[in-house]
This record gives structure tokens, sequence and C-alpha cells, in this order.
């Protein structure tokens, strides 16, 4: 059967392209600009608004936070778990960290750290503001998408926005994460991860889960940016100083505190470094893998790794990782177990939490840690997990569309509590 040659070129073009032309379809994010002087005096307690734009979570006392990246902050009253009630929104442009000590919330808004004042819940305000702490912190991209070029004269990047591209090429273009089909080249990132962790801290220090470019230790808090990794002094919260930024060597990409240690997480391994000089924080160890993203939390003698390869992160590994550290000048690798594509992690009294992405929440018997990855309790498929916070016996864990909260007291009869949706 013969066939018109309009048509053969219609089937080829969806093939192939018609001609040697081809469809470019792609996504890009483009900047939201604002000029210095509006974003240094636009932070607002608003009323409560829906939770968007998956960021960090972090508890304190009877609240929960949640940083909607860019933006600000959620609060939330979480005295009675199983009925979390929204009662505000501080808004905060270029809002990507947050850490709490005492009545005093640290935030990372672009290059400034802004501190808010928290003994009135209810009407939270800034009190002080230190400019260029963090001179190279850029607005957070939350997927792998290219950008388009900024131009720096409209003002400072506060935000992105996704950008549907539609073009003619004359040859197919793959790149990044995409994928081709037909001719047709889509570009589709990876999920990133706004940045910000903490340990179970001490005293009137708040907590935060695994993912964290934000840690506080002591009287320290110790941020990274862009290869640098900044003390600043919280020893009187009200009046926070920074001290001599430390060069990093790689590219650190969480960090958790534990005892008199400051474990980091980076794309190539883990780093420990001390505190007994808490303004100067020193390299004491290592333990290196192939290029991944890379949390860490610590229990006892035990380091806790997830390794994730996929977009931002390259490499080809999906695990856990059992690290002992009782030699803190020599950490051993003692067991590896397979893991889908994980995310964030947390452990609470041999109780240990993996949020392994599409895979769902994983929680483990981790009371034996060299067997723990065999030692499945109980795994919600359900939750694209990406984070977790779990403290006496509450986990709140954070997914691509919900906040969860459960109660493991019985580690026989999980209990959900509460959901909180996320709005995409």
């Amino acid at each position: 059967m013969k066939y018109p040659v309009t048509l053969l070129c219609a089937l080829l073009l969806v093939l192939v392209g018609c001609k040697d032309k081809y469809i470019a379809r792609y996504k890009m994010y483009e900047a939201v600009y604002m000029d210095p002087e509006t974003f240094r005096s636009s932070v607002a307690f608003e009323i409560a608004r829906p939770v968007k734009l998956r960021g960090n979570i972090y508890i304190k006392d009877n609240y929960l936070f949640v940083v909607e990246t860019n933006a600000g902050v959620h609060f939330i009253d979480n005295s009675n778990p199983s009925n979390p009630v929204k009662t505000g929104f501080l808004k905060i442009p270029g809002c990507s960290n947050i850490a709490i000590r005492g009545s005093v919330m640290y935030v990372s808004s672009l290059m400034d750290l802004v501190c808010i004042d928290l003994s009135n819940m209810a009407h939270p305000v800034e009190f002080r503001r230190l400019e260029n702490v963090f001179p190279t912190q850029e607005a957070v991209c939350l997927k792998n998408y290219p950008k388009i070029a900024v131009e720096s004269s409209k003002g400072l990047v506060v935000d992105w926005k996704i950008k549907e591209i539609e073009e003619e090429t004359d040859q197919i273009q793959y790149s990044g994460g995409g994928n081709g089909n037909g001719g047709i080249m889509v570009f589709e990132g990876d999920v990133m991860l706004a940045a910000s962790n903490g340990n179970p801290g001490s005293g009137s220090s708040g907590i935060s889960g695994s993912i964290t470019k934000f840690a506080l230790a002591g009287d320290y808090l110790y941020a990274y940016d862009m290869g640098r990794l900044i003390p600043v002094d919280v020893s009187n919260p009200q009046f926070p100083v920074p001290a001599a930024e430390i060069w990093m060597q790689g590219n650190v990409e969480t960090l958790f505190p534990h005892g008199d240690h400051l474990f980091m997480g980076t794309t190539t391994g883990m780093l420990i470094y001390g505190l007994s000089n808490p303004a100067v924080p020193h390299y004491i160890s290592s333990v290196s893998h192939m290029r991944a993203c890379d949390p860490v939390v610590v229990e006892d003698n035990y380091a806790y790794v997830t390794v994730r390869s996929s977009g931002f992160c390259g490499g080809n590994i999906n695990q856990l990782q059992v690290i002992d550290i009782s030699n803190i000048q020599s950490p051993e690798l003692k067991k590896t177990f397979e893991m889908r594509g994980p995310y964030g992690l947390g452990i609470d009294q041999g109780t240990l939490f993996i949020c392994d992405g599409e895979a769902g929440l994983k929680i483990y018997d981790a009371s034996q840690p060299e067997d723990c990855g065999n030692q499945l309790i109980e795994k919600y498929r359900h939750i694209r997990a990406i984070d977790v916070i779990p403290h006496n016996q509450l986990a709140i864990v954070i997914g691509e569309n919900g906040i969860y909260q459960y109660d493991y007291s019985n580690r026989k009869n999980i209990t959900l509590l509460s959901e909180i949706s996320i709005e995409q």
C-alpha cells in the first residue's frame, strides 16, 4: 500500500524528526528578583497558610517548624501531635536553614543571618540581622533544571520559577537527567534537598532532620557556605558573633554534631572534625565512597550514612552504610545494605528510620548496628519520604506530599497520629 508523502513525513517527525528537525521540550529555572532594600525589610509574621515547596523540618519544645524553601517558615503548634495546628507563617525571602537556641531562631536568608525573637510565639519578630555572613549563598533550586542566565542588575535572586521551553532544533540533544523519545528531548530534574539539620540536642536547642548545612553544638552555630565552614558564637543568643571561616576539603552537604565532634556528609564521603576548640574545628578523620549524596546521623559508637546516586548526586550506588567510630581517629566501614534511593535518616535509642525515596519510609531495629539492614520492622511504601526527626517515641516524617507523625513507643504497633498535606 502507498501512503501520501505528507503522512509519511508526519510519522517520521514523531519518531525521529522530519528533514533533520526535532522538537526540544524542557524546563528551565527563571530567576525571581528583589531589590536589596526590599529584601532586608520584608520579614513579617502572617496568618497561617498551606504548606508548599517541601523544605526542612525542625522541632523545639511543643512546636514544629517547616521551612518553605526561599519563602519563610511555617509555625505549627504540635503540643498534640494527633492534631497539629498551624499558627502562622514567618515570611523571610531567601530562607533555607533554621536553628533555635533558647528563644532565638537563627535563619539563613541568602547571604544574611537573621535573628528572630520567639519569646512570643504568636508574634515572632526580627531583632538583629548580620549582613553577608554567607557571601556566596544562593536561592535554593529544588530540582535539577538548568538556569536561564541571571541579570544581576535586576537585583538579588530570591527564588526560582519554572519556565517551560519548547524549541525546534537540528539535532536531538540530551543533557543532565533528560531522556528522549521520538525526537523529543525532555529535561526532568531529580529532587534536591534544601539544607537544614541537627542532632537530638541538649539544653535549650531544638532538633532538626538529617539534611542540613546548619547545626548547633554547644555555644556555636555551624553553617556551611560554598567550601567554607562558618562558626558563629551564640553563647549570648541575642548577640551572635561569627568567627573566622574555615576552608573545607570536599563538597559538604550535611552537618551533624555529636558530642565533641562534627560529622559532615560530603559528595565523596564522611568527614569528622573535632570541636575541642569550637571556634576552630579541626580535621580528625574521614571515610570515602564513590560520588553520591551523603547525609549522616550518629548514635553511640556508630555512624549511619545513606548514600544516594542520581541527579545532583552523580555516582551509581544507593546504600545504607554503617561505620564504627569507636576509634574516632580511624573510623571503619563495617556494613553496607542496598537501598532504592535513600535521602534523610534518623535514629533514636536503637530505632533507625530511613527515608528511601520512592521505596518509602523504612524502620529498622538497630540494637545490633552491624545487622540493622536485615532487621526491618515496618515499611510505608505510600510515602515518598525525604527526611525524618525521631525523638521521644515520635517520628516526624516529611515527604513529597505531606508531613506524617508516627508514635513508635510500641514498635510492634507503630501508629500514624496525623498528616499535614503539602501542596504542589
